[in-house]
This record gives structure tokens, sequence and C-alpha cells, in this order.
């Protein structure tokens, strides 16, 4: 717990993004944002999907 309040400030604080690789989900309530590898690929895309969105690329965003 304490390693994860550790990364949170250090997130929060120096305004960098911190990514982890885990397979402990205890480390979930320090995170904004969470993705999944599922089978070799990344299975959370709804923040990709919204960026490129937002700029205009809706043709090409595929969803699964």
């Amino acid at each position: 717990k304490e390693v994860g309040q550790l990364f949170a400030n250090i997130a929060h604080d120096e305004e960098k993004a911190v990514v982890i690789v885990t397979h402990d989900d205890r480390l979930r309530e320090f995170s904004d944002n969470v993705y999944k590898i599922v089978d070799g690929k990344l299975s959370n895309t709804d923040w990709l999907t919204h960026f490129l969105v937002a700029f205009g690329y809706t043709g090409i965003v595929k969803q699964n």
C-alpha cells in the first residue's frame, strides 16, 4: 500500500505519468487509469478512441 501511495504522490506532485506493470490488483486504488493486456493486445482502448475522435479521426477507430 505504501508503494502504491508513493507512486501516486510522485505522479500527481510532479505532473508525470507513472506506468506500473503488475498482476497485483491492490494497486488499482491508486490508479487514475487501468489498462489490461489480453491475448497480447491492449484491451481497454477507450482513452485512445476518445483521443482520436477529439482530433477528428473517427473513420479509423475500430472497436473490438
